[in-house]
């Protein structure tokens, strides 16, 4: 058992380092006044439109790298950007100025890439003295506007840029493990089984973790599970039929992959028919409560389909000392809603 999830976890380390996005520079901003000389404003210019830019969800294709005037110095001209992108080894770098006048704030943000070796994006926006904070909204969103439409990304008018949308699927699990505890260990083979539910994403704000985006899903489900006795051992049929509850939580790496994790009660009913030696068969049974925490990696195979493997751990709240580990493959089918 131990070695299935060792294998389990290499397998989604390697798929994690396969799950790669461009990275985007963001350099510092350089601020004149009226008279070209350069200013220093309260709030960082640089830190406003990076934090801005990574709490937008661009579907794991955008990463944002910040850097600040000690790395490599004001980025002044495209000799500049190019020197970075090449120590940087990025294609992308965000640069360029703002200008305080007397009345007024005007804004110009460049994308520059390295291996066309030109500017692919300007940026503009404007705004009266006293509105500094509408200045950089605006700016953020016609720099996201513009990334959203080198990277192809469709679909979000409105109110998407902000939110997700509901989204139901159909997971079908197959396991096979081996109870921890050693009383049961040595009576039963191992126990294989499987499990139907359907996973809820209720649409929320957008929110991002490490430039990842997250969010969670319920997911009822029943299983079934069989397992008899082992070589040496009297007669024995184990059957268990459960029901849970778990909410869980996804980080989406891109639209193809995504980790997750969550925990939820369940209950379990346990149907054992037993014969011991020289007696006769003995049918009993027991309802159980307990708690069910699992961890998984999610592939989306199409527009339809997606694969999954999960380790769960199952817990009884009564005093025996039954604990198992489960690993599981699985396969979800998208049933309504809209991949994020």
């Amino acid at each position: 058992m131990n070695k299935r999830i060792i294998t389990l976890l290499l397998l989604i380390f390697s798929v994690y380092l396969k799950a790669h996005a461009d990275t985007v520079l963001v350099a510092p901003v350089i601020v004149y006044d009226k008279d070209s000389n350069v200013i220093k404003l309260p709030d960082n210019p640089c830190e406003k439109i990076y934090e801005k830019l990574s709490s937008f969800w661009f579907e794991g294709l955008v990463e944002f790298k910040k850097l600040s005037a000690r790395d490599y110095g004001e980025i002044y001209t495209l000799i500049d950007a190019n020197r970075v992108c090449s120590a940087e080894k990025s294609e992308y770098i965000l640069f360029g100025y703002i200008k305080k006048n007397d009345g007024n704030w005007f804004c110009d943000i460049k994308l520059y890439s390295s291996n066309l070796k030109k500017i692919t994006g300007e940026y503009y926006a404007s705004d009266d003295i006293s509105h500094s904070e509408r200045l950089f909204n605006n700016l953020c969103e016609n720099i996201i506007e513009g990334l959203t439409e080198i990277t192809g990304i469709t679909g979000l008018e409105g109110e998407n840029k902000n939110y997700t949308s509901f989204k139901m699927k159909l997971p079908v699990t197959a396991f096979y493990w081996t109870p921890v505890d050693y009383d049961w260990n040595k009576k039963m083979l191992g126990i294989a089984g499987g499990e139907i539910g359907i996973d809820l994403y209720p649409p929320v704000k957008k929110v991002t973790l490490n430039q990842k985006l997250l969010d969670y899903s319920i997911r009822p489900a029943f299983s079934y599970s069989y397992a008899m006795e082992k070589d040496g051992s009297y007669p024995l049929r184990y059957h268990g039929i459960s029901f849970v509850l778990p909410l869980l939580f996804h980080l989406h790496l891109n639209k193809s992959n995504a980790f997750y994790a969550g925990t939820g009660p369940y209950y379990e009913i346990e149907l054992l028919n037993v014969q011991p030696l020289y007696e006769n068969e003995t049918f009993c049974y027991q309802n159980i409560f307990g708690l069910e925490s699992l961890l998984g990696y999610e592939f989306s195979a199409g527009k339809v389909v997606n694969l999954f493997t999960e380790v769960k751990c199952d817990f009884h709240f009564n005093k025996d000392t039954f604990i198992s580990i489960k690993p599981s493959l699985g396969i979800s089918f998208n049933l309504g809603g809209k991949k994020e």
